[in-house]
């Protein structure tokens, strides 16, 4: 089941299925706050989970080996542009993004 909302500058993106293995993905209520982003992020509700931001051409430009509850990630040093976020903690691999403006 795919459900995607954007609402105001907020994007939730649900995606829920069964994962048999890593190369699954399992989404489950992702939220990049504020999208569009400005100066930074915040991640909720995904604590110890590793994060990586990936430019356009999937270069990661960030990494966070355990991030917190509410995690600020600050986006000051990229560049404009639209960017791929990844969480991944065990077999549950979430993907989003945000545009950096």
């Amino acid at each position: 089941t795919n459900e995607g909302e954007l609402s105001g500058r907020e994007f939730t993106f649900e995606l829920v299925e069964e994962a048999s293995s890593v190369s699954d993905v399992v989404v489950i209520n992702s939220v990049v706050m504020p999208n569009p982003v400005e100066s930074s992020f915040t991640i909720k509700g995904y604590a110890n989970y590793r994060l990586s931001v990936y430019d356009i051409n999937g270069v990661v430009v960030k990494e966070v080996s355990s991030i917190s509850d509410a995690q600020t990630i600050y986006a000051n040093d990229l560049a404009s542009g639209v960017y791929n976020v990844q969480l991944v903690h065990g077999n549950r691999l979430i993907n989003t993004r945000f545009v950096k403006q």
